[in-house]
């Protein structure tokens, strides 16, 4: 770039397909010879260069040029058209917040939980698009955690307290070829997680909104659908709840606008008057029990039982979904006397049962099916299983008889 040039703000962010999807919606035409690093778009009798070439490295001054040459004729500041070509690229999600008391501030603290509760409904988002269940609590995945933090803001819009948050989506070719030309899908979820990250969140939302439009409290019927076919949590859920019972808050709307289409975005109203079904909804995704079938592969860490006692707890150490957890267990005199063989030799064992999570409470493995020292047990999974020169001693196995 030349002494006395500028940076045009948010050019540097700009695709090739973000440059052409503007230009296509704004009536322009490719001509029909195409170089190797530029292509000519024209319009009644103008034309501009596009760069076409992302990784040259003089690609980001090719941009600013284009966009300085784009302003003159569009009568427009580059730096708004930039921001246009963003926006078209990008699934934009408005956020509004509502204040009752008119005095046109909103406190810093309320302001503070409107960023997270909208932070919150967007790691629930991607936590249930990667694996739908009612409460996530400590099995909020890494990947969740990180789209969330990749989302990037917009300038809030005049007037208002609108959080515009902006996910770029990734673009389509409708022909491939010189002619080709950009568009973007709703339906185009399977491409793009952010895509089918924000699919669930527009669906979930407007599906809680219609729940809370019922007079009467929701159903176990009610909640359990909002998790099974719209991705429902009490995260997202709580978060929501978290804006609208701010002080001063009296409702927010999140209006969804889709990478390429600019026509009037869907809007989802929750306003405070829903509170209550919303903690409803949360409380009863956060209390009930998430159950599973599961075959772990544990150490034991503590076996505790009365002389009187036919039944012994035990506790073992295990790893679920990527986390060391702790896993009490209920074993008869046999399956007890096995697990103390265990600790004593310091053996892994290998239980299959129903694994049952709670919030502040310790998880239970139930009714189990198997308890075994044997990782060649046909019934333990190969990725359980240890090498034989693994072994330390001659594996006993022991399964459960039928309860009475």
């Amino acid at each position: 770039m030349t002494p006395g040039e500028r940076n045009v703000a948010g050019a540097s962010d700009l695709t090739v397909a973000d440059m052409v999807g503007w230009l296509q919606a704004a009536g322009w035409e490719p001509g029909r010879g195409r170089a190797a690093f530029a292509r000519l778009w024209s319009k009644a009798g103008n034309e501009v260069l596009i760069p076409v070439d992302e990784q040259a490295p003089d690609f980001g001054l090719r941009v600013n040029d284009f966009m300085t040459d784009l302003a003159g004729y569009a009568q427009s500041a580059p730096e708004t058209l930039a921001q246009q070509m963003l926006d078209r690229g990008s699934d934009v999600f408005e956020w509004r917040a509502s204040t009752g008391d008119g005095r046109g501030t909103l406190p810093l603290a309320v302001a503070e939980e409107f960023i997270q509760g909208i932070a919150g409904a967007y790691r629930a988002a991607a936590a249930a698009t990667i694996r739908r269940t009612g409460h996530f609590g400590h099995r909020m995945t890494q990947r969740a955690r990180d789209h969330a933090r990749e989302l990037r803001i917009g300038q809030s819009r005049p007037g208002s307290y609108i959080i515009p948050v902006i996910t770029r989506v990734a673009a389509l070719e409708v022909e491939p070829g010189d002619d080709a030309l950009i568009r973007y899908e709703k339906s185009d979820a399977d491409r793009d997680f952010a895509r089918r990250t924000n699919k669930l969140l527009s669906d979930a939302l407007v599906a809680t909104r219609q729940v809370c439009d019922t007079r009467e409290p929701p159903t176990a019927a009610d909640i359990n659908g909002l998790v099974v076919e719209w991705g429902v949590s009490s995260e997202m859920t709580g978060s929501i709840a978290r804006i609208v019972d701010a002080p001063d808050m009296s409702s927010v709307e999140v209006a969804f606008t889709w990478a390429g289409n600019r026509k009037q975005p869907g809007t989802v109203v929750f306003s405070r008057e829903n509170s209550s079904t919303l903690h409803i909804i949360t409380e009863s995704l956060r209390q009930r029990n998430r159950q599973r079938q599961m075959t772990l592969k544990a150490t034991v860490r503590s076996l505790s039982r009365d002389r009187s006692d036919v039944h012994g707890t035990v506790r073992l150490r295990a790893e679920v979904d990527g986390t060391e957890r702790t896993i009490l267990v209920y074993l008869d005199d046999e399956q007890y006397h096995l697990a103390s063989q265990a600790n004593d030799a310091r053996h892994e064992t290998y239980v299959t049962g129903t694994l049952v999570e709670q919030d502040n409470q310790a998880w239970r493995l139930e009714d189990l099916t198997r308890f075994s020292l044997d990782p060649q047990d046909p019934l333990v999974p190969r990725s359980l299983a240890v090498s034989e020169t693994d072994r330390e001693t001659a594996p006993v196995a022991i399964e459960r008889g039928p309860q009475s």
